[in-house]
């Protein structure tokens, strides 16, 4: 299992808008094979700044699902409103 990292800000005016965006992707990504499950977290001090933190069942399932969506809709509306470019982080667990 693999955990990966979405940081991402959005222009203040368009929070909203960001925030329905990702979640559209989030609820999507539940029809990709290899998805577990995702926390979506905005950030109190600075709405615009949302974090997902998601689980997959490996690596290759979350990369492959990036490259398949890389285009969907949601992702293509989201692109415009960011004011900086998505991080994204994979991560292991250590025991």
């Amino acid at each position: 299992m693999v955990t990966v990292v979405w940081d991402m800000r959005v222009r203040t005016e368009a929070e909203q808008t960001g925030r329905q965006l990702i979640r559209r992707i989030w609820t999507d990504m539940k029809g990709f094979s290899g998805y577990v499950s995702h926390r979506l977290l905005q950030d109190e001090d600075d709405r615009g700044h949302f974090i997902v933190v998601s689980q997959w069942i490996d690596r290759n399932s979350a990369d492959k699902t990036r490259e398949l969506y890389a285009n969907a809709e949601p992702v293509q509306l989201l692109r415009p409103i960011l004011a900086a470019p998505r991080q994204r982080f994979v991560l292991d667990e250590l025991a």
